[in-house]
């Protein structure tokens, strides 16, 4: 058993070397400690610093580069988008801000941006998949009467169309504030077939003779056909479309705001040539911390809208920033698919003097027939498209 003189033996110990200690670091290694403390504290001041003057360089740098983009912007996109209409498109979570420089660079290529059309997050919402299917439903059975009617002729058809449109519009009313729990009503749902859109004789039609369109991995067929339809208000691959209005176009477009699936500024029933799809960085990489994995595949869901506007136009292009290019993002996912971004051009630089210039070469680009992925994330073609470049 340890007796009491063992722990009085022990606690001296202890007070000895603390006592030992204090004198050697007030006496002979005082003044040593005291030098490599500061020697270690001046080096790593010095070593702060050097960072943030390389930092600060490093910002004047990229300022300096946004200065001199911006400044040759007009001269390098001029007439490069001549005579063509522009509708943007944009998904939640995109910087607005962006909206703005992007039109000007429009501009200043010569087209006329013929409105903008904000996706809301109900398009993506599991909890409004009964009412979206629901809605395609509708949609296709008023876009396959129309297509009928104007098969027959074209006073039918302007008569029929309105009708569907009024079907079309109040079933869209009835949607726009489901009942929690609300199942779908019974019906046979549009899917794509042979990469085109089945029995979606309207949205063919009046998109002037949409293209076959590759099919997104992770879409569903009420994705698909919705995004087909709203492609086919917004964008034409026939010029003598082009910039007239649609009664029926705009009709499908108060369906698809009634059911609170899309904002709208401007008139982007005055159809376009083109479009851009605006696309928000990925969560995880703006907010440092790993996002859920959502219970829809809301990056499919975007990526078909891209695919469906580029099959009934004249070209599309995604634009966002760098992180929309890692994985998660909408840009990688239409790249890491073969038949996508063979058809969609992307940008990864988006938001950015470089990313505006950039989207209007690659829409030049897309309406000479060819496609590119450009930026510096992952596997790209390269920063821009080269001036004047086509189908290579």
């Amino acid at each position: 058993m340890i007796d009491f003189r063992y722990h009085v033996v022990s606690l001296v110990s202890v007070f000895l070397a603390l006592a030992v200690g204090i004198v050697l670091g007030a006496g002979p290694l005082k003044e040593g400690l005291g030098v490599e403390l500061n020697k270690e504290v001046n080096n790593l001041r010095g070593q702060l610093s050097d960072q943030n003057d390389e930092l600060n360089t490093v910002r004047h740098a990229l300022d300096n580069r946004d200065a001199f983009t911006r400044t040759v912007t007009p001269q390098l996109v001029a007439q490069q988008l001549a005579g063509q209409r522009v509708v943007l498109l944009t998904v939640p979570g995109v910087d607005t801000d962006a909206v703005g420089p992007l039109t000007d660079a429009l501009h200043a290529a010569g087209a006329t941006v013929s409105g903008r059309v904000d996706l809301r997050a109900a398009w993506t919402d599991p909890a409004r998949t009964a009412d979206r299917d629901s809605l395609a439903r509708t949609l296709e059975a008023a876009a396959s009467a129309s297509a009928s009617a104007s098969a027959a002729s074209a006073s039918a058809a302007s008569a029929s169309a309105a009708s569907a449109s009024a079907s079309a519009a109040a079933a869209a009313s009835s949607l726009a504030a489901p009942a929690p729990g609300a199942a779908a009503a019974p019906g046979r749902l549009l899917r794509p077939t042979g990469g085109t859109f089945a029995n979606a004789g309207a949205a063919a039609t009046t998109a002037g003779g949409a293209t076959s369109t590759p099919s997104v991995n992770g879409a569903t067929g009420t994705d698909s056909v919705l995004a087909g339809l709203l492609a086919s208000v917004l964008v034409t691959r026939d010029p003598q479309v082009a910039g007239h209005a649609d009664r029926g176009a705009g009709a499908l477009l108060d369906a698809f705001g009634k059911a609170g699936l899309v904002g709208v500024e401007g008139d982007p029933t005055m159809r376009a040539d083109q479009a851009v799809l605006l696309v928000p960085a990925v969560p995880a990489a703006a907010g440092g911390a790993a996002s859920p994995t959502p219970a829809v595949d809301t990056v499919a869901q975007w990526s078909a809208v891209a695919v469906a506007l580029d099959g009934a136009g004249r070209g599309a292009v995604v634009t966002g920033p760098a992180s929309s290019g890692t994985s998660g993002g909408v840009v990688a996912a239409i790249r890491g698919q073969d038949p996508l971004w063979h058809a969609v051009s992307t940008v990864d630089t988006g938001g950015t003097p470089m990313g505006d210039l950039t989207t209007v070469l690659a829409l030049h680009e897309q309406g000479a027939g060819g496609s590119g992925r450009y930026g510096f994330v992952g596997s790209v073609d390269g920063p821009m498209p080269r001036l004047g470049s086509g189908r290579s």
